[in-house]
């Protein structure tokens, strides 16, 4: 179980990177 919250953990963590310059671009 604790890979998986570490995984989920990493998932967020691209989300946001993704997310913020997106946003930027807008």
């Amino acid at each position: 179980m604790r890979r998986f919250d570490t995984l989920f953990s990493q998932l967020q963590q691209k989300q946001q990177g993704a997310f913020v310059p997106f946003v930027t671009l807008c």
